[in-house]
């Protein structure tokens, strides 16, 4: 309903892990927003038993030890909550530093196999839908650690080259080229601390203007 005729969307593609967007995890993140948590369970056909379960068990148990350690970590309150957001979605509250190891080495895989096919369908659904409505839709990839990848640069293209095949949108980039130093990364290495997220912002705007200028997708 937010899309508008003009818009340009720009989704940013990267691994998924189910759990990640658990009911569990969205309804926490809600939490301080009580008409967008109770509009979120009308959404999934109410409230969760399990999820009020969890959470009173939590507040009994877990809550005060696991408050304790993140204060110590950061005198800012929790990031991932509603209220750290503006109406755009940008996370205005500062993430300072990195909290995760800064000793990288070729360890993680990138497979095609390890997209979601769901998701992927369901992007290209919706492509469908923004030409049918007069909005431009383009995939780019999530930011990544550099130096983390065991992966060679034939197996680079072949993965490039198969989301190519299988998106009906631009792509704009490639995987690699959305790799960032491993400062720039907050507590997770797909959370981008404040300043890393200045720097995939402006990478990104590249690859756009490049994109809008030419009317087509890069070479690769």
């Amino acid at each position: 309903e937010s899309v508008k005729p003009g818009d340009m969307v720009v989704y940013i593609l990267g691994e998924s892990n189910p759990e990640d967007t658990s009911i569990m995890s969205i309804s926490a993140a809600l939490e301080p927003d009580k008409e967008k948590l109770l509009a979120y369970w009308d959404s999934v056909g109410g409230v969760p038993e399990t999820y009020l379960t969890w959470r009173k068990l939590y507040a009994l148990t877990a809550s005060g030890p696991i408050e304790a350690v993140r204060s110590r970590l950061s005198d800012k309150e929790q990031v991932y909550r509603a209220d750290s957001f503006d109406e755009k979605g940008n996370m205005t509250v500062e993430r300072i530093g990195t909290q995760i190891s800064t000793d990288v080495s070729p360890e993680d895989t990138i497979r095609y196999e390890d997209l979601e096919e769901e998701t992927m369908e369901a992007l290209n659904e919706f492509s469908k839908w923004c030409r049918e409505n007069d909005v431009e839709f383009v995939i780019a990839f999530s930011p990544t650690i550099e130096g983390s990848w065991v992966e060679d640069s034939l197996m680079f293209k072949t993965f490039n080259n198969n989301v190519r095949s299988y998106m009906d949108a631009p792509v704009i980039g490639n995987f690699q080229d959305y790799e960032l130093p491993v400062e720039y990364f907050y507590n997770h290495p797909l959370h981008l601390n404040t300043e890393g997220a200045e720097k995939y912002s402006e990478l990104l705007a590249t690859k756009l203007k490049i994109y809008m200028e030419n009317g087509e997708e890069e070479e690769y």
